[in-house]
């Protein structure tokens, strides 16, 4: 029937159809044929299938034509980021970003990954802070996860100078290192971190240490830069590091590019740290990028951790 139908017929009329919520469409010449409107049912169905066959011979659809002008567009801009020697994993994040109904969003999983904010709180990339559940999560989880309660310790907010805080578990005792100070060979890894309880909240000791040598950190450049004596509060009175803070002289301007921690173990009085930070120092106008690997000792005053020593190695 379609067959017969879609094949001229003679004595054709003009004419102009409409579809309801469509633009008027210039149709064929088509006489009116009663047989056939019969055979497809009714007057309205003819007419759609009119319609359908002036739509068909308007060529490609715009979604066609769209889809085709993309893929050219993307191939052209990857090839041309490849060329210039771009990652193909970065080619690709950027493309898809590129074409992301919101350009300034990024994919669920990125989203997802925690980032550091130089106040020290826990964001996703959307700026959103970290909720009051998962902050609480977080000190649960890094009970026996340093990299955990890392996330945990920089949600508190105490850390204003340092770029980045990171956690790097490759920074950790080695049993064939010789170290200067005996009591770090002897260190053994931490079996019970409950420090203290208080108000029914636990504390732990890798958090109180952490938090000590951050915000130690933090105050340092303060005290170099500004002359600020506050970091003389995270250290244990009349030890090294105390007496190093009363000591100093040096005139420079520093800052604390980044910050990375790693291992923390138990010694017969106090706990080590493994840590690294890059600084950069500028003495006289010239700025040199300074590399450090450091051994934090802290020792427990009541109820927080107080630097006592640090040792390079």
């Amino acid at each position: 029937v379609i067959d017969d139908f879609a094949r001229p017929v003679e004595n054709m009329t003009e004419g102009v159809f409409t579809i309801p919520g469509k633009s008027p469409v210039m149709e064929e010449p088509i006489e009116r044929n009663h047989r056939q409107e019969a055979e497809l049912g009714s007057s309205d169905n003819l007419e759609y299938f009119r319609y359908t066959r002036a739509r068909k011979k308007k060529g490609p659809s715009i979604i066609v034509v769209t889809v085709a002008i993309l893929v050219i567009i993307v191939s052209s801009v990857g090839v041309k980021m490849l060329l210039a020697g771009d990652d193909p994993l970065t080619v690709f994040t950027d493309i898809k970003k590129a074409f992301s109904s919101d350009p300034n969003n990024d994919d669920a999983e990125e989203q997802n990954e925690i980032t550091t904010s130089e106040s020290g709180i826990e964001e996703a990339s959307t700026g959103a802070v970290t909720t009051q559940n998962t902050v609480s999560e977080l000190k649960t989880q890094g009970v026996t996860d340093n990299a955990k309660m890392l996330m945990y310790v920089k949600s508190k907010g105490i850390n204003k100078n340092i770029t980045e805080v990171v956690y790097n578990p490759a920074l950790k005792f080695e049993p064939t290192t010789n170290y200067k100070v005996e009591t770090i060979t002897k260190s053994v890894p931490i079996v019970n971190n409950l420090f203290y309880t208080k108000d029914g909240e636990n504390f732990y000791y890798t958090e109180k240490s952490m938090s000590a040598f951050i915000q130690f950190n933090s105050r340092w450049i303060d005290f170099v830069n500004n002359g600020d004596k506050a970091v003389i509060e995270n250290t244990k009175k009349n030890s090294v590091a105390h007496k190093n803070i009363l000591n100093y002289k040096e005139k420079m301007h520093e800052k604390f590019i980044k910050f990375e921690i790693g291992e923390i173990r138990k010694g017969s009085d106090g706990y080590y740290v493994w840590t690294k930070e890059t600084i950069n120092k500028t003495v006289n106008g010239e700025t040199q990028a300074i590399v450090n690997n450091w051994i934090y000792y802290l020792e427990p005053t009541e109820n927080d951790m107080k630097i006592v020593s640090y040792e390079r190695y």
